[in-house]
């Protein structure tokens, strides 16, 4: 005795129809981006300032969705929407940066 469905030639028992045995909580938090900055005031004869920067994209997410990416669309038909098909995750990156005031 078990509740997974048996394949079946034809499926007579019509196990093909639509369930919500595969759907799952696709709720999520993500920070998309995160920038800090910090000046430094410095008005010598060479260099009046001094910026330094970064820069993070899609740090993190927090999510139980077992797929890659819980914010995934195929298509915007409505017949193909919260179908997932294993797109790639979004990437991560970061950039760091100076910036002199001369």
């Amino acid at each position: 005795m078990t509740d997974v469905p048996r394949v079946n030639y034809n499926d007579p028992m019509g196990n093909a129809r639509f369930s919500d045995r595969w759907i799952e909580d696709g709720s999520y938090f993500r920070l998309r981006q995160l920038a800090l900055e910090h000046n430094f005031n410095i008005n010598k004869q060479l260099v009046k300032y001094i910026r330094v920067y970064g820069t993070a994209n899609n740090l993190f997410t927090l999510t139980r969705y077992l797929g890659y990416d819980p914010e995934f669309a195929l298509s915007s038909d409505p017949f193909h929407q919260g179908v997932d098909v294993t797109l790639e995750p979004i990437f991560k990156s970061y950039q760091v940066g100076i910036r002199l005031g001369l």
